[in-house]
C-alpha cells in the first residue's frame, strides 16, 4: 500500500485526534508593516533577534512592506511596541487557523482525485513519505533514465534519497546540475517545484531532451524531512530542523545556517537555540545538513550548477551570504567547497559555468484557499438586548443578510453570514447600536473545504454497500438514503412498506418508508414525519433516518409506538437541493430547491420550499425576489417538492394526528402559527405536545430547547409546512429545529452525528408518546 492510501486510511481511522492534534493557529495573525529608512530596517531586525515568537518573514533590504506573524499571546505587545515606535501597520489576516485548516483539507481533497502513483504537483502537496514513494515509482517507469540513490538518514530516522535523471545514453561522468528543495520546513512550494521539474525531465522528455544531452540532473526534493512531516503533521508554520539543542524548550537548527562555510557570523543567523535562525552548536551537526553536504563533495568534480529552491519573495540569489562582496569568474557548487572568489573587479566571461547559490520562489501564496464564492466570508453571533436591536436584526435578515438562525427573544443568540461587501455596513451597525457580537468563524470559505475534503476522503475509504443498517457516522447522498429504505422494505415485508410519490424537479424520486407493527390493521392513525427541506441543513435526513432505524431495526424497544400509529416517513425533501450542496464548496450553503425562475433578465434558482405552501403564501416573511433566499415561488406549491408534500398531507387526512418536520438549526420546537402571532384553538395541546419532547431532551442531556408558536418564538414566516399541516387536519404540527454545531452550524463533524441524531431521537419519542397518549 503507498505511503498515501496510508496515510488517507489512518486519518480516516483516527480522524478526531488526526485533525485536532496539530497547531491550528488560532487567533494567530499576520500583520503588514510599512518600513521606511535604514533606521527602520535595524529596528526590525533587533526586534526579530529579541522576540523569536514574532515571526518575521525573513526582512529584506530596502523592503518597505514587511509580513510579520504574531500568535495571540503577543498581540497586545507587539502593538503596544509599533505604537511606541509610530511605525503603520494593517492586519493582513485576522485568524490564520481557518486557512490552515483549509489548506489541510483542500490539499487532501485533492490528492484523492490522482490515481497512485502519478501525482499533480500543480494542484496538492505531497508529504516526504509519498515524494520518497514517487521517486522510487520512477525506475521502474523509466529504467534507463532514472536511478534513486538514499544518501543518508534525518535525525528521526527518515530517508533522505536523491534522484538522478540521464538521457539514457550510458555516458559516464557528464556534469552535474544539482537541486534541493525543503531546507525550510513550511516552504512547501519548494518540494513541488523540484518534483515539477522532475517530471518536466522525464514525462515531458521530448521538450527538454536538449537539457540532458550534456548533462546529468541530481535532484534531493526534501532536505529537511524531519521538519517538512512535522509541518503536515503538527504546526504548519516549523521552519527548522527537529534534532533537540542545548536547550530542552526549543526544538531543531536552521539547516540554512548549519553549512561549514562562513559558519558562526551572528549576522544573519544565531547562538540562541529559540531562533528560527539557530546555526546549531558546530557547522554540519544536523544529520540534514550533512548528507546535503556529502552529496555535493559525492559530484564535486562534475558539479557546475547548484539551485536550492526556497520561497518566498521573487529572488534570484547569488553568493556571497555572509558578506556584501560579489563573487566572480567560474564558480564551483558552493562557497565552502571552493573558497571565495576575488571580492571586487569582477568580470563576466562569455561561457562562464555558474551556480545560483538560492533561488528563491514563490509561486503564489502556499496558503490555499477555499474556493472563492465564501472565501472571506464571516459568521458573526449577535445578541440583541432590545426590542429595536431584534427588530433591527430582523430588518437585516430582509435585506440580503443571511441569517442562519434566528430568534426574536431578548438575550439569545443569533447567526448571521456577512460577506466582505457587506462588512463595514455590518459592523457600523452593530457597533453604533453597542449591540453584543462575536465573530465566529472568520473564513466560512475555509471551513466549507475542510468539510468537503473530510467527506470525500471518509467516501473513498469506506464507500457505502447499500445494504444494511446504516452508521451514524457519515452524511448520505440523496441515492444512498434511497437504496436504504428500499433495502429495508426488502428485508422487513411485513413492517416496511416503501412507495413512489412524486418526482423533483430535476427527476429524483421521492419515496417515503411507511413503518407499522406488521399486524395488518389497517386505517391505523399516523404520524407523518418529513426532512431535508432545506438542503444545506444535513443534520435533518441524518437524525430521520436514525428515527426510521430505531422503528424498524430496534422494534422490540418502540412497539409502543406502532401498536395503534403507523409511520409515514418522507427523508428527503429536497432532494435537489440537497444533492447540489454536496456537489462543491461552492454550493455548501444553498438552501433552496433547483427550479430556475427569471426576473430582470437574470436567471436565479430556486423557492424555498419552507415558504410555498398556500396557506398565507407570500406573506410576511417570504419573499418575492427569486434571488432571495426565502422566495416563496412564482405561486403557491410552484415546486414539485411541495406538491408532493401537500398530497402526501391530505391523503393522509382522516388518519394524521401529527406532521413533525426535522430542520436545523437553533434548538427549538416550534408550532404554528407562523403567519401570525395569534395561536391555535387547541394550542394547549400543541404546547403540551412541544414541551414533552423539550423536558425529555433536558432530563437526557442537559440541552435546553425553546417551545413555543413560530412567530412568538421567532419570526412570522408565511407559507410553511407546519401551517399547512395543521390547516390541512393534523392535530399536532411541529417543526423541530436541531442544534447547531461545526464551524458553521449547519454542520456538525461527523464525530458528532450519533450524538445529534440520539438525543433528537430522544425528543421525538416522548413528543410521539404524548400524542399516542392524547389521541
Amino acid at each position: 500500500m503507498s505511503s498515501l492510501l496510508l496515510g488517507l486510511l489512518t486519518l480516516l481511522l483516527l480522524q478526531p485526534m488526526v485533525l485536532f492534534a496539530w497547531q491550528d493557529y488560532k487567533d494567530y495573525k499576520l500583520y503588514e508593516l510599512k518600513i521606511e529608512g535604514a533606521e527602520e530596517q535595524n529596528l526590525v531586525r533587533k526586534w526579530s533577534k529579541e522576540n523569536p515568537l514574532w515571526d518575521f518573514h525573513e526582512p529584506k533590504r530596502n523592503e518597505s512592506l514587511l509580513n510579520v506573524m504574531i500568535p495571540p499571546e503577543e498581540a497586545k505587545r507587539f502593538l503596544e511596541t509599533l505604537r511606541n515606535y509610530h511605525l503603520e501597520y494593517k492586519v493582513l489576516i485576522e485568524d490564520l487557523a481557518p486557512l490552515v485548516h483549509a489548506q489541510r483539507a483542500e490539499n487532501l481533497r485533492k490528492k484523492l482525485l490522482i490515481q497512485w502513483p502519478h501525482i499533480d504537483v500543480l494542484s496538492a502537496f505531497y508529504t516526504h513519505s509519498e515524494i520518497n514513494d514517487y521517486l522510487d515509482s520512477l525506475p521502474e517507469r523509466f529504467p534507463k533514465r532514472v536511478q534513486v540513490k538514499q544518501f543518508g538518514w534525518s535525525y528521526e530516522r527518515r530517508p533522505l534519497k536523491v534522484l538522478t535523471i540521464t538521457n539514457g545514453d550510458g555516458r559516464r561522468n557528464k556534469p552535474v546540475i544539482l537541486i534541493d528543495g525543503t531546507v525550510h520546513a513550511r516552504e512547501w512550494i519548494s518540494p513541488s517545484m523540484a518534483l515539477y521539474i522532475i517530471q518536466q525531465l522525464l514525462d515531458n522528455y521530448g521538450d527538454n531532451q536538449e537539457l540532458l544531452q550534456d548533462y546529468d540532473w541530481v535532484i534531493m526534493p526534501v532536505v529537511n524531512a524531519d521538519g517538512y512531516e512535522y509541518t503536515h503533521a503538527d504546526s504548519r508554520y516549523w521552519r527548522k530542523s527537529r534534532r533537540s539543542t542545548s536547550n530542552p524548550d526549543c526544538i531543531g537548527t536552521d539547516i540554512n545556517r548549519n553549512f561549514g562555510y562562513e559558519w558562526g557570523h551572528d549576522e544573519g543567523s544565531s547562538s540562541d537555540p529559540c531562533e528560527p535562525i539557530y546555526r546549531g552548536e558546530r557547522p554540519f551537526d544536523q544529520p540534514e545538513s550533512q548528507v546535503l553536504r556529502d552529496v555535493m563533495l559525492h559530484y564535486k568534480g562534475r558539479l557546475n550548477f547548484y539551485l536550492s529552491l526556497h520561497s518566498y519573495g521573487n529572488y534570484f540569489l547569488l553568493p556571497w551570504g555572509y558578506t556584501r562582496y560579489y563573487i566572480c569568474g567560474q564558480l564551483t557548487v558552493s562557497s565552502y567547497l571552493s573558497g571565495p572568489a576575488h571580492p571586487r573587479g569582477c568580470s563576466v566571461r562569455a561561457k562562464m559555468k555558474f551556480s545560483l547559490g538560492l533561488l528563491v520562489l514563490f509561486l503564489g501564496t502556499t496558503l490555499v484557499a477555499a474556493e472563492q464564492d465564501y472565501e472571506g466570508y464571516r459568521i458573526y453571533e449577535v445578541i440583541p438586548s432590545t426590542a429595536d436591536q431584534a427588530h433591527l436584526l430582523h430588518k437585516l435578515s430582509l435585506q440580503g443578510y443571511d441569517f442562519i438562525s434566528e430568534t426574536r427573544l431578548l438575550g439569545h443568540p443569533s447567526r448571521v453570514i456577512v460577506s466582505p461587501g457587506q462588512l463595514e455596513h455590518f459592523q457600523q451597525l452593530v457597533e453604533g447600536e453597542k449591540m453584543t457580537h462575536t465573530l465566529v468563524n472568520s473564513n466560512l470559505g475555509a471551513s466549507i473545504a475542510e468539510e468537503f475534503a473530510q467527506r470525500q476522503m471518509q467516501r473513498l475509504l469506506a464507500p457505502i454497500t447499500g445494504k444494511g443498517r446504516l452508521s451514524t457516522e457519515r452524511y448520505y447522498t440523496h441515492e444512498e438514503i434511497i437504496n436504504y429504505i428500499d433495502d429495508l422494505a426488502k428485508r422487513f415485508p411485513r413492517r416496511v412498506f416503501v412507495k413512489t410519490v412524486g418526482w423533483s424537479y430535476e427527476q429524483r424520486v421521492l419515496k417515503t418508508i411507511t413503518i407499522t407493527n406488521g399486524d395488518g390493521k389497517a386505517n391505523k392513525k399516523v404520524i407523518f414525519m418529513d426532512g431535508g427541506f432545506h438542503a444545506r441543513e444535513w443534520i435533518s435526513p441524518a437524525a430521520v433516518l436514525y428515527v426510521i432505524d430505531q422503528l424498524v431495526e430496534q422494534f422490540e424497544e418502540n412497539a409502543h409506538l406502532l401498536k395503534d400509529y403507523d409511520w409515514v416517513i418522507l427523508p428527503l425533501v429536497n432532494a435537489d437541493g440537497y444533492e447540489h450542496t454536496q456537489t462543491g464548496t461552492l454550493a455548501r450553503m444553498w438552501r433552496k430547491t433547483r427550479q430556475p425562475y427569471t426576473s430582470a433578465g437574470q436567471t436565479c434558482y430556486g423557492a424555498d420550499p419552507n415558504r410555498n405552501f398556500d396557506f398565507h403564501w407570500n406573506e410576511e416573511g417570504a419573499s418575492s425576489n427569486p434571488c432571495a433566499d426565502t422566495y416563496a415561488g412564482p405561486k403557491a406549491f410552484s415546486e414539485p417538492e411541495t406538491i408532493t408534500v401537500r398530497d402526501l398531507m391530505h391523503s393522509l387526512t382522516d388518519r394524521g394526528i401529527m406532521y413533525l418536520t426535522i430542520h436545523s438549526y437553533g434548538n427549538y420546537l416550534l408550532y404554528p402559527w407562523g403567519w401570525t402571532s395569534d395561536l391555535p384553538e387547541n394550542w394547549e395541546d400543541l404546547d403540551a405536545v412541544a414541551r414533552t419532547g423539550a423536558e425529555a431532551i433536558e432530563n437526557a442531556t442537559g440541552t435546553v430547547y425553546t417551545y413555543g408558536s413560530s412567530t412568538n418564538v421567532l419570526y412570522i414566516a408565511a407559507g410553511a409546512s407546519d401551517d399547512y399541516g395543521y390547516y390541512a387536519g393534523f392535530n399536532v404540527s411541529i417543526t423541530m429545529e436541531l442544534p447547531g454545531a461545526g464551524s458553521i452550524g449547519f454542520n456538525p463533524p461527523v464525530t458528532r452525528i450519533d450524538e445529534f441524531v440520539t438525543e433528537t431521537w430522544i425528543g421525538i419519542r416522548a413528543m410521539a408518546e404524548k400524542v399516542i397518549e392524547m389521541y
